[in-house]
């Protein structure tokens, strides 16, 4: 019987039977990874509130070759993370966040940064307002795709590398980055986008992500930065995120 002990983020559950679920947790020693909680789903369990999304715990899992999944032993809490799932937007937003992870990474691929980087987003989270969580999403975004290698050109052509130096620019989904205006005939499929977001980004991606709700962005910036965001993010997992369309609707009841 193998076992493995890690620190963990939970990211996703699901309910497989009356009585079971499957947990799937962020780890920092062994990246992604899935356990079945046997008997969570019951009034009374052994794992009260450890298995809640967001929760980051050390957890305990116990394989063996007759199981499809390991066993969760015992989870303990060490950040429940409570005040992200009592507010609407914050728990968009932080939904958004681990629904990234969960497509974009592969199971059992270790990266302790990104999983630093979870945790430092995470604790954003509670202590902003949450009219700040869009400036430590789009931060947490660019600084994923940098960890993924995904990272788009942000100062210069992506085509011919030379120096951008027009306030709109054409954005190449396949290039990676922004096109000059001799290189606009590129890199289908494009959209236009600002010399601005492009440059914005590069200061978040420089930013200790603690820091980024301080740096001074106007919503059409992070407007624009967003939809970026959000078509590279598309192109780059080959799969729409659903979290960030509930997001969205958060953001128009909150506009009334």
């Amino acid at each position: 019987m193998g076992f493995k002990k890690t620190e963990a983020f939970v990211i996703r559950s699901f309910d497989i039977n009356e009585a079971d679920k499957i947990i799937v947790f962020y780890s920092k020693s062994f990246g992604k990874l899935r356990g079945i909680a046997r008997g969570s789903r019951k009034l009374k369990n052994r794992f009260g509130s450890s298995l809640e999304l967001f929760t980051r715990v050390q957890v305990n899992l116990f394989e063996k070759e007759t199981y499809t999944f390991p066993n969760i032993g015992q989870a303990d809490i060490i950040e429940s993370f409570s005040e992200l799932r009592g507010d609407l937007r914050k728990l968009a937003s932080a939904a958004s966040l681990v629904e990234l992870v969960d497509k974009g990474v592969g199971e059992n691929e270790e990266s302790p940064p990104l999983y630093d980087l979870m945790t430092q987003a995470l604790r954003a989270m509670v202590v902003y307002p949450e009219e700040e969580m869009d400036k430590v999403l789009i931060t947490f975004e660019i600084k994923f795709l940098t960890l993924s290698g995904y990272s788009p050109v942000l100062d210069r052509c992506a085509q011919c590398r030379n120096p951008l130096n027009t306030p709109r620019v054409l954005f190449s989904l396949s290039k990676g980055g922004g096109l000059c205006k001799g290189c606009t005939g590129e890199g289908n499929p494009v959209f236009p986008t600002s010399l601005q977001a492009l440059q914005i980004l590069k200061q978040l991606l420089k930013m200790d992500l603690e820091k980024c709700p301080r740096l001074r962005i106007s919503e059409d910036a992070q407007r624009e930065i967003k939809m970026l965001l959000r078509r590279w993010l598309d192109f780059y997992l080959e799969v729409p995120l659903k979290a960030p369309e509930f997001l969205d609707s958060i953001r128009r009841l909150a506009q009334g």
